[in-house]
């Protein structure tokens, strides 16, 4: 058999930008492109979304989107994520079954191709259980990539196919502390290894000071991602009208899309909020940076939704951070492992209206509130740059080809 001229590896997820400059989150197209650049041929195999090409290529990665309902049915990924959409959705909870039965065939049908040398699954489930048997038959090695939803508050047979697909993976990976042991509660057995997303520096550290957007308030508060239960953006409106009694000058401006947005405009309304909270929207990524620099603070206020799920790691903060805004954040999930309370900003106790107000103040009254913003950029510079952390993602791959090599 001929030697192929790079490994090829096949990555799977369900979140993915739809198109270029798109608002959806990055992260795994960001670790594969840098990872293409390291040598390895990747393939990314996601969901379909109305509007998306069913086929192409970015900077030498192939994307392919699977159909698997009518283009308006297509409604379970993307725009909120998938959880959020199955709960919020009669739509997605009715094409959930044909995603299920199109994802497992288009994995089947490349893992059977011969053409992969590795699969990485960006979450465990539903595309790492469906793929642990083809991998197995093929005698290809798996990676699973644990980021939050997969693996809190699973129940029942969802739980059940976490289990499987973990005794199936030749090695994994989890972005915390907290979502590593959420995966040893599900598999005792499994020895994660930790290794978070990252951040673009240069789009995020070293931007312009000019490139910002003017954001109205004294201090203007800035919350950034999808508007489902687990970001906890129905507590930071709630928290606002105890901070204005406080800051009476404050507004806060919100960006992202997802299935809570009419929720939480109807909460801003019924607190008389309307001419203090600003709904930006979706923004593409490429831009997102130049509302940081805008805000005088950031906040996170992720908390555990209904179903157990929580932050994984949280992105969005390890930018603001590398932004040098100041920032405010739960103490939930995986972000303890980014933010050290009172060193590189403010950790507090989630789903607490007052308790947020306070941290607030607090943070923006604070002599501190600038070395611990210039100490959170330092953090994020030297722990999670992509380069260190695709660096680590290469260093994985080579040795798991390197055992299949030798068996």
């Amino acid at each position: 058999m001929r030697a192929r001229a790079c490994p090829r590896v096949l990555v799977l997820a369900t979140t993915f930008p739809r198109w270029v400059g798109d608002s959806e989150p990055a992260f795994v197209w960001d670790l594969t492109c840098r990872l293409t650049g390291r040598g390895y041929g990747c393939t990314v195999l996601v969901p379909h979304a109305p509007g998306a090409r069913v086929q192409e290529e970015w900077e030498g990665v192939r994307v392919i989107r699977f159909r698997y309902a009518p283009e308006p049915l297509e409604k379970v990924c993307y725009e909120g994520g998938a959880l959020p959409n199955l709960r919020a959705s009669w739509r997605a909870r009715l094409a959930l079954p044909s995603l299920l039965v199109a994802q497992r065939a288009a994995i089947r049908r490349l893992i059977g191709s011969g053409d992969f040398d590795l699969v990485h699954s960006h979450w465990i489930i539903p595309q790492g259980f469906l793929a642990a048997g083809a991998c197995r038959k093929g005698g290809i090695p798996l990676l699973l990539t644990a980021h939050a939803g997969d693996v809190f508050g699973l129940r029942g047979p969802l739980r059940r196919s976490a289990r499987m697909a973990l005794g199936g993976a030749s090695a994994v990976t989890a972005n915390s502390r907290a979502t590593a042991e959420a995966v040893r509660s599900i598999h005792p057995d499994s020895d994660p290894i930790l290794i978070p997303m990252g951040v673009d520096l240069t789009q995020f550290t070293q931007a312009p000071d000019e490139n910002r957007v003017q954001l109205e308030g004294n201090p203007s508060l800035l919350a950034v991602g999808r508007f489902a239960e687990k970001k906890g953006f129905h507590v930071l409106i709630e928290a606002l009208p105890k901070l204005l009694e406080r800051l009476p000058e404050s507004h806060l401006h919100l960006v992202g899309f997802g299935p809570w947005e009419a929720r939480l405009r109807e909460l801003a309304s019924s607190l008389r909020l309307d001419s203090r909270v600003r709904f930006h929207g979706p923004v593409p990524h490429s831009e997102i940076s130049s509302f940081f620099r805008g805000a005088d603070l950031f906040v996170q206020p992720s908390l555990a939704d209904a179903g157990g799920d929580r932050e994984g790691l949280g992105v969005t903060l390890l930018e603001a951070m590398a932004t040098g805004v100041p920032v405010v954040a739960s103490r939930s999930g995986g972000i303890p492992d980014v933010l050290e309370d009172a060193e590189h900003g403010i950790l507090v106790e989630p789903g607490n209206p007052t308790v947020l107000a306070e941290g607030l103040h607090t943070l923006w009254t604070s002599p501190e509130r600038l070395r611990m913003a210039e100490a959170a950029r330092a953090r994020v510079s030297e722990r999670f740059s992509w380069d260190s952390i695709a660096d680590r993602f290469a260093d994985l791959y080579t040795r798991l080809l390197s055992f299949k090599r030798a068996h």
